[in-house]
């Protein structure tokens, strides 16, 4: 009777465990900030109005003690406002989950109806690779998260993050100095029954002089790799080299009814509606994926010197 009860406890206990596994729903509050950095130079004198912008996390996204996002998610956004080598405005639209779901974000700490007041301004004109900007999570939305997102360290403490524009370089950390040997006091020789006098008094030990602690070896800085659970970013078109005279680029202003369907270009994910691209000429497969709602797909021919492509689709509610 006691190896059943003892069994029962332990199926109890597995079940336990795999519904610590489960998916929890978190609560990601509107205003949340989100550290965002470049993942390639926004230079003014060569960016143009809609391009894309690509970002990562520069920091894990933790809310309700759940990971929600690791770093590196990928994030996007597009440049607004470009005033040629002096600055560059541009915005940040969304950051996508490990579970592929998107969550809105904006640039600014408060919500605003004005999307010209919605944007991170880099007055220098140019903003490099690795720079990190702070956003904000648009509204309140429940997502999906796995709970194991959440499990501590090996010490018991919350993992600790770094920004990208703090750089350090690993030491390794010096060897602890060997503990001075002491000389144990020498066993003075038994005496023999023929001698008499008192045993010499044992030489006082001297501790032996302490070996000089090894140097500290710098390693060379190893290059980050990125985590392989981060899914890559997705290949946007070839950004332009020298945009001064370039007719080979189209802008494609994309919206659709109701807002924030996956927008697909030649079956490559380029951000969610409404969202203004910029598309090299040529043929290109256009489609909107939104849940819910039967996908919208058509043909764009973008022809060289074209004025900007406005694409709006109504999509259809899908039956259940």
């Amino acid at each position: 009777m006691k190896r059943k009860q003892w069994m029962a406890v332990l199926i109890l206990g597995i079940l336990g465990s795999v519904s610590v596994l489960a998916a929890e729903r978190v609560l990601l509050r509107g205003g949340a900030p989100v550290h965002v950095r470049l993942k390639a130079d926004l230079d003014s004198t060569r960016a143009v109005m809609g391009d894309r912008v690509d970002l990562e996390l520069s920091q894990p996204l933790v809310m309700q003690g759940l990971v929600v996002a690791p770093e590196g998610a990928v994030a996007w956004g597009a440049v607004q406002v470009v005033n040629r080598g002096k600055s560059v405005r541009f915005d940040v639209q969304g950051v996508r989950l490990p579970s592929l779901a998107v969550v809105k974000l904006r640039s600014i700490p408060e919500k605003t109806s004005n999307p010209a007041k919605d944007v991170i301004k880099v007055d220098q004109g140019l903003a490099p690779r690795g720079s990190v900007f702070l956003a904000y999570v648009d509204d309140d939305v429940s997502v999906e998260v796995a709970a194991q997102a959440a499990a501590p360290t090996p010490t018991g403490r919350p993992p600790t993050t770094t920004t990208a524009a703090a750089t350090t370089t690993p030491v390794a950390p010096p060897a602890e100095p060997p503990k001075p040997a002491v000389a144990s006091a020498p066993v003075p020789a038994p005496a023999t029954p023929a001698v008499t006098a008192p045993p010499a008094a044992p030489a006082e030990a001297k501790p032996a002089e302490p070996a000089p602690p090894p140097v500290a070896v710098v390693p060379a800085t190893p290059a980050p790799a990125a985590p392989a659970s981060i899914p890559a970013a997705p290949a946007p078109a070839p950004a332009p080299s020298g945009m001064e005279g370039v007719t080979d680029w189209v802008t494609v202003e994309c919206f659709s009814v109701p807002s924030g369907a996956d927008i697909l270009i030649d079956g490559d994910f380029y951000g969610n509606t409404p969202s203004i691209l910029k598309l090299p000429v040529g043929k290109h497969r256009l489609r909107f994926v939104l849940a819910g709602y039967a996908p919208s797909s058509r043909e764009l021919e973008l022809p060289a010197g074209a004025a900007i492509r406005t694409i709006r689709d109504e999509m259809e509610k899908r039956e259940q």
